[in-house]
């Protein structure tokens, strides 16, 4: 400028701008879009927190990333000509372990757990002695069908949510085993041993019936379990302890027609067993001067 007269420059000043950052200091998600504050203008109203850490809780907002520096909650006024950044802080989450029977005819789930998010624990052994009949503990597992991640007893892990661990079952299959019963050779085709699931039915098989025992000619009529008798085609129940099935058998008799010096056709032999009614063939013979009395 060029001047004719005195003149008094006066300074002006334009209010700064100080910038307020966020950090989420270890945040899985989220995000707190930054703000400034104007010096001499309106306080600045500390944000609220829009970053998530799994398995953690937003405690508030510091000026050190480890937490020994000022402390700001969301909502509190910032009016100091000065650059803020911010991290934010964090409290481990607990959550509870939970034990579920499953099912179990006997015994207790284990205790509730209490656990601190990134501490690893270790799942309970089968403290309460669980069972259920038919089957035997096997461990955990996330699903009550066992179809989910499974667990050992005392295998270490870490969570970040309330976990239920339920009992993990399998099913045992006792033994059947057939015992060829008074028969001095093994039968011919005779079943083999075998196992089936508890609580499925099982058919019982057939044997060759030709067998002979002895001097003597048997047939085969079945099997029995020391308790009960059961046909061929029969379906038993299986149980939870093995089992052995005895083959059964019966004595077959030959009975034969003799005329004793009468005339006329000879009844076919027949096959009978042990105390048989017999009914009379209505063949009658005939013999000179006599009449059949039986």
């Amino acid at each position: 400028l060029t001047l004719t007269s005195n003149v008094i420059l006066v300074a002006q000043w334009n209010p700064q701008s100080f910038a307020i950052t966020y950090d989420g200091n270890g945040s899985t998600s989220g995000s707190t879009a930054s703000g400034s504050y104007t010096s001499g203008g309106v306080p600045y109203s500390i944000a609220t927190n829009g970053f998530s850490r799994t398995g953690y809780t937003f405690s508030n907002w510091n000026t050190s990333a480890d937490g020994p520096g000022t402390s700001y909650l969301p909502g509190a006024g910032y009016e100091t000509s000065t650059a803020l950044a911010l991290f934010a802080r964090w409290n481990p989450s607990t959550y509870t372990i939970t034990y579920n029977a499953n099912g179990a005819t006997g015994g207790a789930a284990p205790p509730t757990a209490t656990l601190t998010t990134g501490i690893p624990f270790s799942t309970s052994s089968n403290s309460g002695s669980l069972v259920k009949t038919g089957y035997t503990f096997a461990g955990w597992s996330t699903s009550a069908t066992g179809t989910g991640t499974s667990y050992a007893e005392n295998q270490t892990l870490t969570t970040t949510s309330n976990l239920t661990l339920y009992a993990k079952w399998t099913i045992i299959s006792p033994q059947i085993t057939f015992n060829q019963g008074s028969a001095t050779t093994r039968p011919t085709l005779f079943p083999s041993n075998t196992s089936a699931q508890y609580g499925s039915l099982f058919t019982l098989p057939n044997i060759d019936t030709s067998t002979v025992i002895s001097d003597v000619n048997y047939i085969f009529t079945g099997w029995n379990d020391g308790s009960n008798s059961y046909a061929v085609g029969d379906a038993y129940r299986v149980g939870v302890n093995d089992v052995t099935f005895t083959a059964q058998w019966v004595a077959v008799y030959t009975v034969s027609y003799v005329l004793n010096g009468g005339t006329g056709a000879v009844p076919a032999d027949v096959l009978r067993t042990d105390g048989f009614d017999e009914t009379l063939t209505a063949v009658v013979p005939t013999k000179s001067g006599l009449t059949l009395s039986g």
